[in-house]
């Protein structure tokens, strides 16, 4: 893997081994963005960032743990030591957990928590204490969930980390804009990836969501990368504290809910 002399512009992703997170750094990669590769698989990482620079993109990886403080601390300590500079944040590690509420355990609750919520606040927190000793502007895209905006059984943790990531995201935008630090989260619906290929396995659930999905198909994870390179670009240089859905429309009402054709109306006034 290449060394790289100092240099701002970095965008460094969390769980970019796969889903989202490796979508992101391939495309933040190939429009020309110098991207950090992290991920507990640190093996994963690599191997991402040594295909984005077989293809010719600027890239490097370093394995982070997000759920652990030392972890987190050492990686950045050993970028600095390379001289990277990171102007730019993608907090794409998470994890889900399914479990009737008064089955939870109490550590499994933790450990969802631990990874999505505690993990997005931790390694912000070490990216925002870089940008504010150099004086830097950057910007930072949280990952949420359509499940920050709407609930679903059996998900209590998952729902709960993403809703407290939404908030978050109002949260730190508010204290950083005054820094030139932008802060956004991308709440994704149903997207194909490793996390949600049993689930869409069941016919009745796999059914029941593309009812609920106006476009009509799921996602992918190309999908969610399109909107987080936006977010990090000077085009989106004056929007902060916002969680978008990128979700085909599901949030925009109740697609489950079938209603009456003109068609129909007419028939029953008649």
């Amino acid at each position: 893997m290449a060394q790289h002399t100092t240099r701002g512009g970095a965008v460094l992703v969390t769980g970019a081994a796969s889903g989202i997170g490796e979508a992101a750094a391939r495309l933040l990669a190939a429009r020309g963005q110098h991207v950090v590769v992290t991920d507990r698989d640190g093996e994963g990482a690599a191997a991402v960032a040594a295909d984005i620079e077989r293809a010719s993109g600027s890239a490097e990886s370093v394995c982070i743990d997000v759920a652990d403080d030392d972890s987190a601390r050492r990686a950045f300590d050993e970028l600095r030591g390379r001289g990277v500079a990171v102007d730019g944040l993608v907090n794409s590690a998470g994890v889900a957990s399914r479990y009737r509420f008064q089955d939870m355990p109490v550590s499994e609750w933790e450990r969802v928590l631990a990874v999505n919520l505690t993990g997005t606040m931790r390694v912000t927190q070490l990216v925002v204490a870089d940008l504010l000793a150099r004086g830097a502007g950057g910007a930072v895209v949280n990952v949420a969930s359509v499940m920050a905006h709407f609930a679903a059984p059996n998900l209590a943790s998952y729902v709960a980390s993403k809703g407290g990531i939404a908030m978050l995201t109002r949260a730190t935008a508010l204290e950083l804009a005054a820094h030139g630090i932008r802060v956004n989260a991308v709440s994704p619906g149903y997207v194909e990836s490793g996390m949600t290929v049993r689930g869409f396995a069941v016919p009745r659930f796999r059914d029941a969501v593309l009812a609920r999905t106006p476009m009509g198909r799921f996602g992918t994870p190309g999908d969610i990368a399109g909107v987080i390179a936006f977010l990090l670009s000077q085009d989106a240089g004056f929007l902060t504290g916002q969680v978008i859905p990128v979700d085909g429309g599901m949030s925009a009402g109740d697609a489950s809910l079938a209603s009456p054709s003109a068609d129909e109306l007419a028939a029953v006034s008649r």
